[in-house]
């Protein structure tokens, strides 16, 4: 509802921040969480029910970014700061690049080079600026459903 109501209304040209994507790679990110692809099918989901495209497009690629962001921190375990904006700027690309295509593929008439420079590119900005925020809320989010075990 904060995506839609709030960050909705405050675009840069016309690309928009995605909080759900956010979400989903901080939570992917997070070490002891295991849940991270049925919150993406979750994440999925509910942004294909406020959206007008069709039904895989988010969920297919909520996961994929989802699947980039656990292959990640096997390898990039030490750096998740560093793991979250790169998560991000590739889950940006492939979630708008996935639209960009179907919307292709219905007839609609979107150049390249206007879709790129005004929309997927500004999109990437707004959630680069927005992911440490959202990660550092789903860390505490994270640390206090998972506590750590102090061993005496």
């Amino acid at each position: 509802m904060f995506q839609i109501g709030v960050l909705n209304n405050m675009p840069l040209l016309h690309g928009y921040s995605d909080l759900v994507l956010l979400a989903i790679i901080a939570w992917a990110l997070q070490k002891k969480v295991t849940t991270a692809w049925q919150w993406s099918l979750v994440g999925g989901l509910l942004t294909t029910f406020i959206s007008a495209m069709p039904l895989g497009v988010y969920i297919l690629s909520y996961v994929f970014v989802t699947g980039i962001a656990l292959l990640i921190k096997k390898i990039v375990w030490r750096i998740p700061f560093i793991s979250m904006l790169l998560v991000t700027v590739v889950g940006t690309f492939i979630v708008l690049g996935t639209s960009y295509i179907v919307l292709r593929f219905a007839n609609v008439p979107l150049p390249f080079g206007y879709s790129m420079y005004e929309i997927i590119l500004p999109s990437a900005i707004l959630n680069v600026i927005l992911a440490l925020p959202i990660y550092a809320l789903i860390s505490e989010i994270a640390k206090w459903l998972y506590p750590e075990v102090i061993e005496v």
